[in-house]
């Protein structure tokens, strides 16, 4: 793949990310705290909110990890199927992210 497709691979990804999110924000956070669910999850488990991102993402890691594998006895993976899984992965990590900057302030 040339730099300039690879380019613009990433920069499509990053606008579905965003995209993603903002839909989601509704439906899976309060109206004070974007967090929210996964600090709920971690109460009925008593965890770490991050300990309960991490399984949320991990499930969408194993799946597609699971995906690739089929994809060695069959064709390719499809592109839809892994960019949502990859969609997935990437906004996990950004909701990680914000819960490690919040703990640290």
């Amino acid at each position: 793949m040339t730099p300039a497709k690879f380019k613009q691979v990433a920069n499509a990804q990053i606008k579905m990310c965003k995209e993603v999110l903002e839909a989601r924000e509704q439906r899976y956070a309060d109206d004070d705290d974007r967090l929210y669910n996964f600090k709920q999850a971690a109460y009925l488990n008593v965890a770490l909110p991050e300990d309960s991102l991490w399984g949320m993402v991990s499930k969408q890691i194993v799946a597609l990890s699971t995906e690739i594998r089929r994809a060695d006895y069959r064709e390719a993976i499809s592109v839809e199927d892994a960019t949502e899984y990859i969609t997935d992965i990437i906004n996990y990590m950004l909701l990680l992210r914000g819960l490690i900057v919040e703990a640290n302030e």
